[in-house]
C-alpha cells in the first residue's frame, strides 16, 4: 500500500505544483505592480484624488483577496501531499514559504496604502506651500538689495522642490521653475532696479549729510549692500563722508541699531575723527574702534583681563644686535658677511639697455667698502697706528660698482691689504691713454687685480659698438702692460657675479697666487660699524628685519617656517640662494629671542593680539552683536587683521564694507598686504566693487599725472578720477645742483607760492624720511621748531606769515595743504624710491610679491604728489634725480627748471658717448689748472675727454656717434673724431657749418 500512496503523491505533486507556482507568481507580480504604482504616485507632481486611489485599488483587489487567504494549500491537498511522517515535499515547502512571505508583504503594503497616499499628498501640499513661500521670499527680498548669501539661501532652501518639479513640471510649478532657474541672472537686474529706485527715494536724504551733499557714486556706494563691499576711493574723494552717510542710512533708513554697527579705523587719530564726525555731529552712537582696541576688547572679554602689548620690536632687535652677537661670534660673522656681500642686490649691467641706465640705477647703492667705514670710526691715535702698520694713506674711498664693493670687502674681511686704483709704477700716460690705475693692488704679494665688466662671451653689449671695442682693447692693453713689465695680474669678471660665484672664484684665484687669509675679528668690525655714529647699515637692517617679522607674524607663521622657506629656495640662482639662506640663519634666532622676550615679560605683540582675538571669536567665547562691519583705510589691512574680520563675519553673518585706496597702500613695513585689497573677492567671496572717483582736492591735471604714474603697476585697480578744478602746471620740478642750492630752490618755490596764493598760505614740506628736514636746520633763512606728537613747524624769515609744516610722506597720508613741496627726491638709498624696503626677501611673507619694481614706493610718491590743493613743487638733485621724477619729466612732460636763476641743468648737456645715458659735465683737474669733460655717472662711468668745447658745441660723429673736435692738420683746421684711431672720420669746417644749418632748420 505504501508504494501506491507514493505513486499517487508523485502524480499529485506533478499536477498541483504548476498551479502552486502560478499562484505564487501572480501574487509576486501583483506586489511588484502595486509597488510600481506607489512609485508613480510618489513621483506625481499633482495631488492624488480619492477617486483615483480607489480606482487603482480596485485593479489590485483580486490580488489583495488572494493574499488575504494567507495559505497556499487547502487541507485536502495538504493531506494528499504529506509524507508518512507528516512532512511535505521540499519543493512544496519552498513554494508555500514564498507564498506566505509575499502575501504577508502585500498585505502590509495594502494596509498602509491610504496612509502612504496621504503622506504623498502631504508632501505635495508642502511643496506647493514652498513654491508659494519661495515666491513670497523672492518678492520680500526684492524690496531690498539681495546679497550673495541671501541668493544662495533662496536657492539652497528650495533646492529639493526644484529637483522634484524640474524634469516634468506641471502648470502649478511652471512659474516657480522659471523663477528658480533665472534667479542668478535676475538678481543682478533686480538689484540694479532697487538701487535706481532707492536713489530716487533717498534723494533729499543724501542731499544733506553733515551739511554736505553726496555725489552719485557716493550715494550708490552707500545703497549697494552686497555681503562684502569694496569701495575704492580716490585721493580726496570724500570717503569719510561716504562712511558717515552709510552709518546714517543704516540707522535711519534700514532700522539697524547703532550697537549693531562696528566701525574700524587703523589709527587712534582717524578713529577719533570718525567718532567726532558720526557720534557728535550726526548724533549716532556707533562703536568706533581701532584694530588694536578691537583685539584688546575681545581678549579682555575672553580672558577676563587685558594683556600687556609689546610695541618695541625694533628696540628688541637692536638689543639683540648689541648683546647676542657677542655671545655667538659665528652669528656676528654671518651678519658682517651679510653687510659685506649681500646687503644690496647687484643688478647686472646686462639687465639694462644702456650702461648709463645701469649706472643711474646704482646711484642708490652705497659704494663705500667696509674698510673705509671702519677707518672713519677710528680715533686719531688708532688712525696713525693703522697708517704705520699698513703703510698706506688712510682716507675715505669709494669704488665704482657693487661688484667692486664685494671684492674690496672680501679682501678686507680676510685680512688682505689692498690699495684701490693706485697708480701703476710705470709711466703709461699717452696721447690715447691716461696713467693706468689698476682696480686693486695687493702690496704684500705685489699682485694686481682687475675686475672686468664683460659677459661670458667676453663682450660688453650694453656699450655702443665703438665704446665696446675701446673697452675690450683696453683690457688687452692692460694685459699687455703687465706682460711687458713682468707684473702679476689676476682677473675677475662680471659674469662671475651673474652666475653667483664671484666670491668663490676670487677665493680660488687668490689661493692659487699664494695669498694668505687672516680673517678679521668680526667683533672689531662690528664695534666700529655699530657702536659708533656710522651705523646707517645697521639701522636699515633693523628696519628691514622688523618689517619682515611683522609680515611673518601676521601670517601666523611659527619658527619652523624658516626651514620651510629654506627648503623652497632655488639652488640654481646661486647668489639669491646664498643670500636668502644667510638671511634666514640671521633672522631665525632673532625671531626666537623675540618670542622668548614676549613670554618672559608676559606680553604679546600686536600680531599675537589679533591672532588670539581671532581664536577667541572662532571658539564662541565672546558674544558679538554686529550686523555691519565698516573698515576705513582698508588698503592697510594685514593677513592677521583680515582673519579677525573674517572670523567675526562667520560668527555673526555681518555685512562688510571696506573703504580705501589701493593707490595709497604704503604700510607694508607694518604688515599690510596689498593683495588683500586687489584680490578682494578671492578672500571675501562674491563682492561688490564700487568706486568714488570725484576728487575735491586736486586739479584734474594733477590727478591725471599722478594717476598715470601710479597705474604703471597693472595690479592696481584702475580708477578714472575726475575733478572740477583746473590748473595748467600742477606739478613743477626744480633742479638743485649743489648742497647750497637747496635753500635757494626752496626759497624760489616759496616765493612762487606767495606770489600766487598770498603771504598767509599754508605749505606742507614732504620728505621721504624724518631726517630730511635737517637740511635747513641752522639756516639763516629758516627756523625749525619741533613740537609735540612729532609735529615740525618751519618759520620762513622772509615770509613769516606762511604756515609751513614738515611731514614724512607716510605721515602726510590723509592730510592736505594748499601747496606741497617735496624736499627729498634723490636717486639714493634713502631717497625716492627708497631701495632698501623693496627687497625680494619680502616675497616669502607676502601673499603676492609686487610685480612692478618699487611698487610700494611708487604708491608712496603718489601720496606725496596728491596732498596739494594747488601745486606740488618737487625739489630734485640735478645730477642724482629720482627715477620717479625722471619718469614724470620724460613720459608726462612735467616742466623742469633749475631752482636757481640762470641755472642750467646738466640734462641740457650732451649725452655721454660711452654709457649713452649720462650727461657730460665740466670737471677740474686736481691741480685746478685745467679742465676736462667727464660723465655725470662718475664713478660708474669714467668717460673723459680733454675737450671742454664739446659741452657747448657738441658735434656728433656720423660714423661712430662719438664727438668731433677741432684739430690742427697740414692743410689747416679740421674736425676729427675723439675716438681716433678706432674711428678716423673727419669733416671740413664748412661741412660742419652746413650740417649745423640743416639741423637748425629741422629743429
Amino acid at each position: 500500500m505504501g508504494w501506491i500512496q507514493s505513486v499517487r503523491r508523485f502524480f499529485m505533486i506533478r499536477r498541483v505544483l504548476p498551479q502552486l507556482k502560478h499562484d505564487v507568481n501572480v501574487l509576486q507580480i501583483g506586489l511588484d505592480n502595486l509597488k510600481e504604482q506607489i512609485k508613480v504616485w510618489e513621483s506625481s507632481e499633482s495631488l492624488l484624488s480619492p477617486e483615483e486611489v480607489m480606482q487603482e485599488k480596485g485593479r489590485f483587489h483580486h490580488i489583495y483577496e488572494l493574499s488575504e487567504r494567507g495559505f497556499l494549500l487547502d487541507e485536502t491537498t495538504y493531506t494528499k501531499l504529506k509524507h508518512e511522517d507528516g512532512s511535505l515535499p521540499s519543493s512544496v515547502v519552498s513554494l508555500n514559504t514564498a507564498y506566505v512571505r509575499v502575501s504577508g508583504e502585500l498585505l502590509n503594503v495594502w494596509r498602509e496604502l491610504d496612509e502612504r497616499v496621504e503622506r504623498i499628498n502631504q508632501r505635495l501640499r508642502t511643496y506647493y506651500e514652498q513654491i508659494a513661500s519661495f515666491q513670497q521670499d523672492v518678492e520680500a527680498a526684492r524690496r531690498h538689495y539681495i546679497g550673495d548669501s541671501l541668493r544662495k539661501r533662496l536657492l539652497g532652501d528650495f533646492r529639493d522642490v526644484y529637483d522634484f518639479f524640474k524634469d516634468d513640471s506641471i502648470p502649478e510649478a511652471t512659474s516657480f521653475i522659471q523663477l528658480y532657474r533665472g534667479l542668478n541672472r535676475q538678481v543682478e537686474d533686480w538689484n540694479e532696479t532697487y538701487v535706481t529706485e532707492e536713489l530716487k527715494r533717498t534723494h533729499s536724504f543724501f542731499d544733506s549729510i553733515d551739511g554736505k551733499s553726496l555725489d552719485d557714486q557716493q550715494r550708490r556706494a552707500v545703497i549697494v549692500n552686497e555681503d562684502a563691499n569694496l569701495v575704492v576711493a580716490g585721493a580726496g574723494s570724500g570717503k569719510t563722508l561716504t562712511i558717515a552717510a552709510k552709518v546714517k542710512y543704516l540707522v535711519e533708513r534700514k532700522q539697524v541699531q547703532p550697537h549693531e554697527i562696528l566701525l574700524i579705523s587703523f589709527t587712534k587719530k582717524s578713529a577719533e575723527e570718525m567718532k567726532e564726525r558720526i557720534c557728535e555731529r550726526l548724533h549716532i552712537l556707533v562703536e568706533v574702534k581701532t584694530f588694536h582696541g578691537l583685539g584688546m576688547g575681545i581678549i579682555a572679554e575672553g580672558r577676563k583681563q587685558k594683556p600687556q602689548v609689546e610695541d618695541e620690536l625694533k628696540k628688541v632687535i637692536r638689543d639683540y644686535c648689541m648683546h647676542q652677537f657677542y655671545e655667538h661670534p659665528h652669528r656676528m660673522k654671518e651678519l658682517i658677511d651679510f653687510f659685506g656681500y649681500y646687503f644690496y642686490i647687484p643688478k647686472g649691467i646686462e639687465e639694462f639697455e644702456t650702461a648709463g641706465e645701469y649706472h643711474d640705477y646704482n646711484k642708490h647703492v652705497d659704494l663705500e667698502p667696509l674698510r673705509s667705514k671702519v677707518w672713519k670710526s677710528l680715533s686719531a691715535a688708532e688712525m696713525v697706528a693703522a697708517q704705520q702698520r699698513q703703510k698706506i694713506t688712510i682716507q675715505e674711498e669709494k669704488v665704482k660698482s657693487l661688484e667692486e664693493v664685494m671684492i674690496a670687502n672680501f679682501l678686507f674681511l680676510n685680512g688682505i691689504e689692498y690699495e684701490y686704483e693706485k697708480n701703476y709704477p710705470y709711466q703709461t700716460a699717452t696721447r690715447y691713454h691716461r696713467q693706468y690705475q689698476p682696480d686693486f693692488y695687493l702690496p704684500e704679494y705685489d699682485l694686481y687685480l682687475e675686475h672686468f665688466g664683460i659677459n661670458r662671451n667676453n663682450r660688453a653689449p650694453w656699450l655702443s659698438p665703438i665704446e665696446e671695442q675701446k673697452y675690450l682693447d683696453g683690457m688687452e692693453w692692460k694685459r699687455q702692460l703687465h706682460h711687458e713689465h713682468g707684473t702679476k695680474l689676476m682677473e675677475t669678471y662680471s659674469y662671475y657675479r651673474q652666475e653667483g660665484n664671484l666670491l668663490d672664484q676670487l677665493r680660488l684665484k687668490l689661493l692659487k697666487q699664494g695669498v694668505v687669509f687672516r680673517e678679521m675679528d668680526p667683533k672689531v668690525v662690528f664695534d666700529k660699524l655699530y657702536r659708533t655714529k656710522q651705523k646707517n647699515h645697521f639701522n636699515d637692517f633693523v628696519d628691514f628685519v622688523s618689517s619682515f617679522l611683522q609680515l611673518f607674524k601676521s601670517n601666523h607663521y611659527t619658527e619652523s617656517q624658516f626651514d620651510i622657506f629654506a627648503q623652497s629656495l632655488n639652488k640654481k640662482d646661486l647668489f639669491h640662494y646664498q643670500r636668502a639662506l644667510l638671511f634666514f640663519r640671521l633672522v631665525k634666532p632673532m625671531y626666537r629671542m623675540y618670542e622668548d622676550h614676549l613670554r618672559r615679560t608676559n606680553k604679546i605683540d600686536f600680531n599675537d593680539m589679533i591672532n588670539e582675538a581671532t581664536s577667541i571669536v572662532s571658539s564662541d567665547a565672546v558674544h558679538l552683536p554686529y550686523k555691519y562691519i565698516i573698515i576705513d583705510e582698508y588698503q592697510d589691512i594685514s593677513v592677521s587683521r583680515y582673519h579677525l574680520i573674517e572670523a567675526i563675519r562667520q560668527k555673526t553673518g555681518s555685512t562688510v564694507m571696506c573703504v580705501g585706496d589701493d593707490w595709497q597702500s604704503i604700510y607694508r613695513f607694518a604688515g599690510s598686504d596689498l593683495s588683500l585689497f586687489t584680490d578682494f573677492e578671492h578672500y571675501f567671496g562674491k563682492s561688490a566693487l564700487l568706486k568714488i572717483e570725484n576728487t575735491y582736492r586736486n586739479s584734474q591735471q594733477l590727478i591725471d599725472i599722478a594717476g598715470r604714474f601710479v597705474m604703471k603697476n597693472k595690479r592696481q585697480i584702475r580708477k578714472n578720477l575726475s575733478s572740477g578744478k583746473r590748473l595748467i602746471t600742477p606739478v613743477r620740478v626744480m633742479g638743485i645742483k649743489g648742497k647750497n642750492d637747496f635753500e635757494i630752490a626752496l626759497r624760489r618755490a616759496l616765493d612762487q607760492i606767495v606770489q600766487s596764493h598770498g603771504p598767509e598760505s599754508d605749505v606742507l614740506l614732504v620728505g621721504r624720511n624724518k631726517a630730511d628736514i635737517k637740511r635747513i636746520e641752522g639756516s639763516a633763512s629758516f627756523r625749525v621748531k619741533y613740537l609735540e606728537d612729532n609735529e615740525v613747524q618751519v618759520i620762513d624769515r622772509t615770509h613769516p606769515n606762511l604756515r609751513i609744516s614738515f611731514l614724512t610722506a607716510h605721515r602726510s597720508k590723509g592730510l592736505e595743504a594748499e601747496n606741497v613741496i617735496l624736499i627729498n627726491t634723490a636717486n639714493s638709498k634713502n631717497g625716492f624710491p627708497n631701495k632698501i624696503m623693496d627687497d625680494p626677501l619680502l616675497s616669502f611673507v607676502l601673499q603676492k610679491q609686487e610685480e612692478l619694481e618699487f611698487g610700494e614706493e611708487r604708491r608712496l610718491f603718489y601720496v606725496a604728489l596728491t596732498r596739494t590743493k594747488h601745486t606740488t613743487y618737487v625739489l630734485t638733485p640735478d645730477d642724482r634725480m629720482s627715477t620717479f621724477v625722471q619718469e614724470l619729466i620724460k613720459e608726462q612732460q612735467v616742466p623742469y627748471k633749475m631752482g636757481i636763476e640762470e641755472g642750467k641743468s646738466i640734462r641740457d648737456n650732451p649725452k655721454c658717448p660711452r654709457c649713452l645715458d649720462g650727461h657730460l659735465v665740466i670737471r677740474e683737474q686736481a691741480n685746478r689748472k685745467s679742465t676736462f669733460v667727464g660723465c655725470s655717472h662718475y664713478p660708474g662711468c669714467d668717460y673723459t675727454a680733454n675737450h671742454p668745447s664739446i659741452i657747448h658745441d657738441p658735434i656728433v660723429c656720423p660714423s661712430c656717434r662719438g664727438y668731433l673736435v677741432l684739430r690742427n692738420g697740414k692743410n689747416g683746421k679740421f674736425y676729427g673724431c675723439l675716438n681716433f684711431p678706432l674711428c678716423k672720420h673727419t669733416m671740413e669746417r664748412e661741412d660742419v657749418k652746413q650740417m649745423k644749418r640743416i639741423e637748425k632748420r629741422m629743429n
